[in-house]
């Protein structure tokens, strides 16, 4: 990966051509890993706090300003 930043020689051939090619492509894929992951983790705490808001603060709101004493 890190011939692709390798910037004294020209990226052609087969050699430094290639390499740089693999390196881009591997920088690629392992920043979309990254992005996809954080994503996938911050979709995953929305998802928590809706169902939380859903099941047990809005009925709890609710019983306590409506519903009857205990």
């Amino acid at each position: 990966g890190l011939i692709y930043f390798y910037f004294s020689v020209e990226h052609k051939g087969w050699f430094f051509g290639g390499a740089a090619r693999v390196g881009l492509r591997m920088l690629m894929v392992t920043l979309g890993a990254s992005f996809g992951s954080t994503v996938m983790a911050r979709v995953s705490l929305l998802i928590g706090r809706v169902q939380f808001f859903k099941d047990d603060f809005i009925p709890a709101t609710l019983h306590f300003f409506f519903g009857g004493g205990g």
